[in-house]
């Protein structure tokens, strides 16, 4: 079960009083993080130059997408951003999943015929005629329902071509995950302010502990 679950109202109230609440700059003084370990680690497989390799995750995918591209990889989940040309002026974070459960999500929906994308569940019109897919993380900026579904079908399309790689890397990030009490699903990125003042008491903030992060990522395998 979750460590913890807040309200939205608690989580927010939360974020705004812990000054650890960011990540710290890479060049600042008080950078609490680094330096990292960096592991040294052996595969046992070896992949093909040019092979296909789906990438999923946190911006830490976006860094290894980075290195197999200059080494000669297919990755699928960039054609995404030759197909969705705004994508590239952010440099790929529309493409990020933080949590297992995000992640699950984009799987299970584009490989599981019984669970299809939802518009009407994940689409949210925050203005008139303009609406954000909950599940892409900002700045993916509201726009009309025309360029929201179109995107998601290209997402939803490209995510089924992981059945062809013979490599998929996926990338944690977050433990904490945002949860619509209404839907019933888990979103990937907290949801935006206006979301929360038209939707009060709808979302939730929920801390995986081990064995639910464990259980949810077990379930890639059954996508």
């Amino acid at each position: 079960m979750s460590i913890e679950i807040l309200s939205g109202d608690a989580a927010l109230a939360n974020f705004k009083h812990n000054a650890f609440a960011r990540w710290p700059s890479r060049n600042a003084d008080d950078n609490r993080i680094e330096p990292v370990a960096k592991p040294a680690l052996k595969a046992g497989f070896r992949v093909e130059t040019g092979a296909r390799v789906f990438t999923i995750g946190s911006c830490f995918a976006r860094h290894v997408e980075s290195v197999l591209m200059r080494r000669g990889f297919d990755l699928p989940a960039r054609h995404i951003l030759e197909r969705i040309p705004e994508f590239r002026e952010d440099q790929g974070i529309a493409l990020n999943n933080y949590s297992v459960a995000s992640i699950y999500n984009e799987l299970s929906w584009a490989l599981d015929p019984g669970n299809p994308f939802r518009p009407e569940d994940n689409f949210f019109e925050v203005y008139p005629d303009n609406y954000l897919d909950v599940h892409l993380p900002r700045p993916v900026r509201p726009t009309s329902l025309e360029v929201v579904t179109e995107r998601r079908n290209i997402i939803t399309e490209i995510y089924k071509q992981v059945v062809d790689c013979p490599l998929i890397i996926i990338t944690l990030g977050l433990t904490e995950c945002w949860y619509d009490s209404e839907t019933k699903l888990y979103l990937n990125v907290r949801p935006n302010r206006m979301m929360f003042n038209m939707a009060a008491g709808r979302y939730e903030l929920h801390v995986f502990d081990y064995e639910e992060t464990i259980r949810a990522g077990s379930a890639f395998s059954d996508s």
